[in-house]
């Protein structure tokens, strides 16, 4: 069994960071190809998260990577 060290607000403040920053890295690096006028597409999990958010926002789960397909 796995004992918690982490617990209460601040395991809620963690784990909302931690999205947080994947989120972060992805806005910077569709700002950065847009700035740079660079063909992208948004691929992999955060593009399933956009198309399940339309349909069931309580469905949606996050993941550490950021997956862009570059012309």
């Amino acid at each position: 069994m796995i004992e918690f060290t982490i617990t209460g607000e601040e395991l809620w403040a963690r784990m909302e960071r931690a999205v947080e920053k994947v989120n972060e890295r992805l806005r910077k690096t569709v700002r950065i190809l847009e700035d740079a006028k660079v063909p992208y597409a948004v691929i992999g999990d955060h593009a399933v998260q956009a198309w399940v958010a339309q349909v069931d926002e309580a469905a949606l789960r996050t993941t550490r990577d950021v997956d862009i397909l570059v012309r």
